[in-house]
């Protein structure tokens, strides 16, 4: 898509229980990693840390983790960032670490994705799409944050990827939201086209780019 990793920054919004409109987001630029892992597609609370998922940008994109203070973020401080460097090294300051970079957990965490905790999978879960175009959503379990992630399990493939020029992505999880069942996990994906002429045409604008949602019922 001729996307360009250009740095990333934080966004500290001081009253987020308030109307969006009266927001004023104090943004925190943030200096680019020696190596290509760029937090955070996903993020989680686990204890008193936030740990997101930071995406290779080149080629495929494999997931890495870094954590951070809860308390700092908060501020906006991220410069406390730790990475996980796998079971001998553990979670590693960024300074430590060189251009060699975090140890990636998930081979392909998704260009748009989800992390968190469920109580009924009791585990934790990735949400994301697989494929390019016609996708389907799959999802991940771990034990814990840094696995072992098992491979993605297909869990449904959106009827829209079997339309011309169809691109369907960014599914994730919204555990926040209740389904219709207690133990549903409730999913939305992104409907779109390759041909933007046919997002802005009258059918398009009925019926693309509009979240789609969809339950899983999770357990054991």
């Amino acid at each position: 898509l001729g996307f360009a990793f250009d740095g990333y920054a934080i966004a500290v919004v001081d009253n987020p229980d308030a109307p969006p409109e009266s927001w004023q987001p104090r943004i925190r630029e943030c200096t680019p990693s020696p190596f290509d892992a760029v937090p955070a597609t996903a993020v989680v609370r686990d204890g008193r840390y936030v740990t997101a998922l930071a995406i290779r940008q080149k080629d495929i994109h494999a997931g890495a983790l870094v954590r951070y203070a809860a308390q700092a973020l908060a501020q906006g401080d991220p410069s406390g960032a730790e990475w996980w460097l796998g079971e001998e090294r553990g979670w590693v300051p960024e300074a430590d670490i060189g251009q060699a970079g975090p140890v990636f957990v998930m081979d392909d965490a998704g260009a748009g994705c989800s992390l968190h905790g469920d109580s009924h999978a009791r585990a934790f879960i990735h949400v994301a799409s697989y494929g390019y175009g016609a996708s389907t959503i799959g999802i991940r379990r771990a034990p814990a944050l840094v696995g072992p992630w098992s491979a993605p399990e297909t869990v449904y493939r959106p009827p829209e990827s079997d339309r011309e020029k169809a691109f369907v992505y960014a599914a994730k999880a919204h555990p926040e939201i209740p389904g219709p069942e207690s133990n549903d996990l409730v999913i939305t994906y992104a409907t779109n086209s390759t041909d933007f002429n046919d997002v802005t045409a009258a059918e398009g604008f009925a019926n693309l780019y509009w979240p789609r949602v969809i339950c899983v019922p999770m357990g054991r």
